[in-house]
Formats: C-alpha cells, structure tokens, sequence
C-alpha cells in the first residue's frame, strides 16, 4: 500500500478475498506510519463511515509495516522508497520477476522534484533516485493528474502533470507507461484526445514507449 488517502484504501471494504476464510492477505505499508496503518484501515470500516465491520473479515489479514529495504515475496523481489513530495508520504515499489520489472510509483508531485526553481542539491538527489528506480522498467504505472496549464493552480497537491511525466519516463527509458490517478473533471472523450496528441511522439522516436491511460479491468502482458 503506497499511503492511507482515502482513494487508496476504500477498496477494501469490497475485496472479495478478505470475506472468504481461505484467503490469507498480507497488507505492507510504510514503517513511518507505525501502528497507523492498522488503525487507518480499521477506521474507515467504522459504523459511521462504514455499514460492515473489520471484524466481519473472514480471511486471515496480516497488516505489516515493511522492516527491510526488499522484500522476498515467493517468486517476486520487492524494492521500495519512500516519496515526501506528497502530502502525508508515499511509498513507491519495484516489482522483479523473471527478468522483468514493474514499478508502481504513484502520488508523487514530479514537478516539485524536477521544475523546483532552486534546483537545490537535495532536488537533484530526489530527481536521481526517482530516475534510478524506474529506470528501464518494462512497466511504469504512475499518476498523471493534470495538464501542464492545470498544475499552476495545484502546486502542492502532491500530484504529477502529464506533459513532465512523459518526460520523465521517457528519459528513464521506461517501455510501457500506464498513467492514472485522472483528474474527476478530466471526462473520457478529453482524456482520449489528450492521448491521440501525445502518444505518436514516444513512439516515432528509436527508443519507443507506449503511453496509455489505466482503467479498470485492464490486463496487461509484461
């Protein structure tokens, strides 16, 4: 779990797995967050917030904050860093099995890191170690929640605009780019557009990226 915003944790209610008592779900979240994690995740299921209790769980549910820098998880190998552009902190993880690897880097405000007006030394630290742990990933999922004329206003929110995400992803020479976390006011026929016009421009060149939009239900081969 990269972080407790509520859009990252309200989908536990409706896992499925976590009402069958065969399931075993372990849920890993920052170190910094303490005994936090365990109490956020049982709060939100609160009878004020929510109808059913945690307690109705059936599945053995193990919520652990990460005590080593990888994780060995059966067959996948497990990096992770935490992100401070982001208001409350963010994790991000790299995902490696058999040869390939996965990042899911979100909530994260990229341009904060790489268009500060300072540029100070401990910008540049962060831009280097954000390029070094997706670099040359073969799948980089990441928020894209603003256009470049959108960000002016949201300086601080803690989220990436799209045109510097590219960018940056681009550079790290990522091989497919799954951008998410839209903006609610972004409908489907503005992001497509918004697609259409950049997507030629990553895959014209000689090192080629694909950009798509996530959404749900998507399944992808890595």
């Amino acid at each position: 779990m990269s972080h407790t915003h509520w859009d990252h944790i309200q989908g536990l209610p409706f896992f499925q797995p976590a009402y069958n008592k065969e399931t075993i779900l372990t849920i890993y979240g920052s170190p910094y967050k303490e005994k936090f994690l365990a109490s956020v995740l049982k709060g939100q299921m609160d009878k004020e917030y929510f109808p059913v209790s945690m307690a109705v769980f059936s599945a053995d549910i193990r919520i652990r904050e990460i005590s080593e820098e990888i994780i060995h998880l059966g067959e996948f190998t497990i990096e992770w860093q935490e992100q401070i552009c982001h208001p409350g902190g963010s994790v991000r993880y790299g995902l490696q099995i058999g040869g390939k690897k996965i990042v899911y880097a979100t909530d994260v405000e990229l341009n904060r890191i790489f268009q500060g007006e300072s540029r100070e030394d401990d910008a540049k630290a962060l831009a280097r170690e954000y390029l070094e742990f997706v670099h040359n990933a073969d799948l980089l999922i990441a928020d894209g929640q603003f256009t470049e004329e959108e960000y002016s206003s949201k300086v601080g929110w803690g989220h990436s605009s799209i045109p510097l995400l590219l960018d940056v992803a681009y550079e790290a020479q990522v091989k497919q780019l799954a951008i998410f976390h839209h903006d609610p006011q972004h409908s489907d026929k503005f992001l497509d557009e918004f697609w259409m016009e950049n997507r030629s421009k990553f895959l014209s060149t000689y090192k080629k990226m694909d950009i798509f939009w996530a959404r749900e239900g998507l399944t992808l081969e890595i």
